[in-house]
C-alpha cells in the first residue's frame, strides 16, 4: 500500500513503464524496490 502521494501514470502507459522498479517490488512480494513509487520515468506518469 503507497501511504503517499505519487503520481499517476497516463492513459495508455504501462505500470512498468512508468515506474521501472514496480516489477522487481511484485516479482518478489514486496520485499526488495519498496519505494518504487518514487521513482517515475521522465514524462510517463501525469503531476499535477
Amino acid at each position: 500500500m503507497i501511504v503517499e502521494d505519487w503520481n499517476w501514470p497516463l492513459e495508455r502507459v504501462d505500470m512498468v513503464d512508468a515506474y521501472p522498479q514496480f516489477q522487481t517490488w511484485a516479482e518478489s512480494a514486496g520485499e526488495r524496490s519498496t519505494d518504487w513509487h518514487t521513482a517515475s520515468a521522465p514524462n510517463k506518469c501525469y503531476i499535477p
